[in-house]
This record gives C-alpha cells, sequence and structure tokens, in this order.
C-alpha cells in the first residue's frame, strides 16, 4: 500500500488521499503525503483508533 500510495502521489493524479485504517503503521505515508502538500483523510473504528493517525490526518472520521 505505500508503494502505491507514493507513486500515484508522485503523478500529482490525486488531490486528496483516504485511508481506512486504524493502524499506526499508516502515520509515515500520512507525514510523507504532508511533505509533500496532499491532503489526508483517516477512517477507523473505535475501540483502537490511533489517535496519533488522527493527528496526522487534515480528516480524521470515527465509525463505532
Amino acid at each position: 500500500m505505500a508503494l502505491k500510495t507514493m507513486e500515484i502521489a508522485s503523478r500529482d493524479h490525486c488531490d486528496i488521499f483516504l485511508f481506512g485504517s486504524g493502524d499506526a503503521r499508516v502515520g509515515p505515508m500520512l507525514m510523507k503525503l504532508r511533505e509533500k502538500n496532499f491532503e489526508s483523510a483517516i477512517v477507523g473504528f473505535d475501540p483502537g483508533f490511533s489517535v496519533l493517525l488522527q493527528n496526522q490526518s487534515d480528516y480524521a472520521f470515527q465509525l463505532n
């Protein structure tokens, strides 16, 4: 997933990236996208939705 995300980001084909994950392993991708001036959104489930991810993305949606 990380490789495909960076491939798409390098081509500038996207305005915003949406991830459906509550796992903090997505964090480095969110940081890299922010460095490249892309917006990101994260969707996760409670309990266990990483606060780190919520803070690293531009938009966070928590599903119960």
